[in-house]
């Protein structure tokens, strides 16, 4: 889930940078919205709208504002260059902004250093699909496939087709070099930017590949305190990073199957100081805050499925099907870097019926889904004393089929719970990995054969009773003898 978050923040920023690209050209000269509307659909596939916008280039510090800013699916109006007072509202867009606020002191420009105030995207909404193989509705109305000559956009996307097949014709013989890679060390200037990111977000994410539905609500992704020199980037090559949302994550059917309340902050290093290349590394202090929520969580169903056993025996474990709140804040740290997450420190989440713990050194792969953890489920103490009975049953069952032989059923029952009973509580070693969607998931203990184990005892007993009755005959033949 942080692989979106972080590609949607980007997309934000990079959708905030292209309107700026709209505004460029006119700014100076230019306050007319409908001249800003244009050059954006120009330059894009889609149709945007703005109700306003404030410019104040002599002010100490001169800053730009954007009101409520939309964009939705390309349509007549856009391929018209209708003016936009005599389009209709907006409906069903796809991204909207209520307030996008950039402030810039230029007198630190003097000296080859830009600071950047703030520039902070306020309540922005957006409706986003995931297809089966990765591609997005969003990505679309990014595509530079407008036009400023006056064609309309089904016509425009012939032009595309046929300079893509021109371009494909050539490209054996074409000798022009692959677009250089971004390298911090070749900005000409430092930077300072005080404050950069999105606040009161909200992005509705559907799943084509699974049918489930996240929702994103009271995202705040901020960066503050950036200090960037490409001369010296050991010394100058840091920021602070505050990540809050709420997730709720619901199936198909439109049920909720959990709800995480994050709240985290780390001190990062985006560039690396050796290669100028963005590579960033943080160190996370995350929250889990009381009152998130999971059901049916996927990997302890799959320990469940796997463990017939358990059934068997009476340790029923449906309780993984219910609803199980966070009773208090889960904390732990987490490392980043080079797509990795991984935890510095265990991370264990309270609910109401159990106890869930992944151990130190697990990691999740953002680029790929593969992870692999190690855990632990501590059934709590109120449910484990009714699993409790019901293996007292079994195995009062299991005993009255050893007949004529007295069993010791409390060691049987120590033999039978060794090392799935902690201190009178069901307690499950895992272990997880693979992807992450489709875990593979392996019990490190299992319970051993109950019948087995009453085999084994039996056994002894009537070896114990054959030895004592070989000695009471040697006995009596001795005396017999003597």
């Amino acid at each position: 889930m942080i692989k979106w978050i972080f590609r949607i923040a980007i997309g934000f920023i990079l959708l905030v940078l292209l309107i700026l690209f709209g505004l460029k050209i006119y700014l100076e000269n230019y306050f007319d919205k409908n001249i800003i509307v244009e050059q954006v659909e120009a330059n894009t596939n889609a149709r945007f709208e703005l109700e306003d916008i404030s410019i104040g280039l002599f002010a100490f510090k001169p800053y730009l504002e954007l009101n409520k800013v939309k964009f939705g699916q390309r349509d007549k109006y856009a391929d018209d260059k209708v003016h936009i007072d005599e389009r209709p509202k907006m409906e069903n867009e796809i991204v909207s902004i209520e307030n996008i606020e950039l402030k810039a002191n230029l007198f630190p420009l003097l000296h080859k250093k830009f600071e950047l105030n703030k520039f902070i995207i306020s309540e922005p909404k957006m409706k986003l699909t995931i297809g089966k193989k990765g591609e997005n509705n969003l990505s679309q109305l990014m595509k530079s496939t407008g036009s400023a000559d006056g064609s309309s956009y089904e016509e425009q996307e012939n032009q595309e087709a046929e300079k893509t097949a021109e371009e494909s014709s050539t490209s054996e013989t074409s000798s022009e070099k692959p677009a250089k890679e971004f390298n911090a060390k070749d900005v000409p200037i430092a930077a300072e930017l005080n404050q950069i990111g999105i606040e009161k977000g909200e992005i509705d994410i559907l799943f084509k590949a699974t049918d489930q539905k996240f929702l994103i609500s009271d995202l705040y992704i901020v960066i503050s305190q950036i200090d960037f020199d490409p001369k010296n980037l050991e010394q100058h090559n840091k920021a602070h990073i505050k990540i809050d949302t709420d997730l709720l994550i619901s199936n198909k059917d439109g049920k909720e199957q959990a709800k995480l309340i994050l709240r985290s902050h780390a001190d990062i290093r985006p560039m690396d100081p050796k290669t100028g290349k963005i590579e960033p590394e943080a160190l996370y202090d995350l929250t889990i805050n009381e009152g998130s929520f999971l059901v049916a969580l996927v990997a302890m169903e799959k320990v469940k499925s796997s463990l017939s056993t358990l059934d068997q025996m009476g340790l029923d474990l449906s309780l993984l099907s219910k609803k199980a709140v966070v009773k208090k804040d889960a904390n732990t740290k987490i490392r980043y870097k080079e797509g990795k997450i991984s935890f510095e420190e265990e991370l264990k989440v309270e609910t109401g019926d159990y106890d869930i713990t992944i151990q130190k050194d697990g990691w999740f792969n953002v680029l790929n889904n593969q992870h692999s953890f190690k855990g632990n489920l501590l059934v709590s103490k109120s449910e484990s004393d009714k699993l409790l009975k019901n293996v007292d049953s079994y195995i009062d069952e299991q005993i009255s089929k050893a007949k004529g032989v007295k069993i010791d059923k409390a060691q049987v029952k120590k033999d039978l719970l060794s090392g799935i009973v902690k201190d009178g509580r069901v307690s499950i070693d895992f272990s997880s990995k693979g992807d992450i969607s489709d875990p593979d998931v392996k019990v490190t203990v299992l319970p051993p054969s109950l019948t087995k184990i009453i085999q084994k005892q039996a056994g002894s007993i009537i070896e114990d009773k054959a030895k004592e009755e070989g000695e009471k005959q040697g006995k009596k033949l001795l005396k017999s003898l003597f």
